[in-house]
């Protein structure tokens, strides 16, 4: 055997313990990316069903009488707004308000 390739231990020869600590550090943070890849899908969901589990609650009180029509179409608009920002959907054109119907105007005096 050549001197060039007479390693008699593995961990004195430089380029194996540099190509090691590499393929570590490259396993750890890939492993890390996915672990967070993961945690921020898993947090879209919960938020999504989170959202629809509160609107069915709110449903329900008002179906039992213990908050008004008004209280509840409040909090549907609200999170409404909540959900379709959480699935990234556009916000609906919001209603103008509404215009005041000009008055008539008097009609003309007839004495000359």
């Amino acid at each position: 055997m050549s001197p060039a390739f007479a390693v008699t231990n593995l961990l004195d020869s430089t380029e194996f313990v540099v190509g090691t600590a590499a393929l570590i550090a490259v396993l750890l943070s890939g492993a890390v990316v996915i672990w967070y890849l993961d945690r921020w899908r898993k947090q879209r969901e919960r938020g999504a069903a989170e959202s629809t589990e509160s609107l069915t609650n709110f449903r329900a009180l008002f179906e039992n009488g213990e908050i008004t029509e008004e209280e509840y179409k409040r909090i549907r608009g609200k999170v409404s707004t909540q959900m379709r920002r959480e699935v990234g959907l556009p916000m609906p054109a919001t209603a103008e308000a509404p215009v005041e119907p000009i008055p008539p105007s008097p009609p003309p005096d007839p004495t000359p």
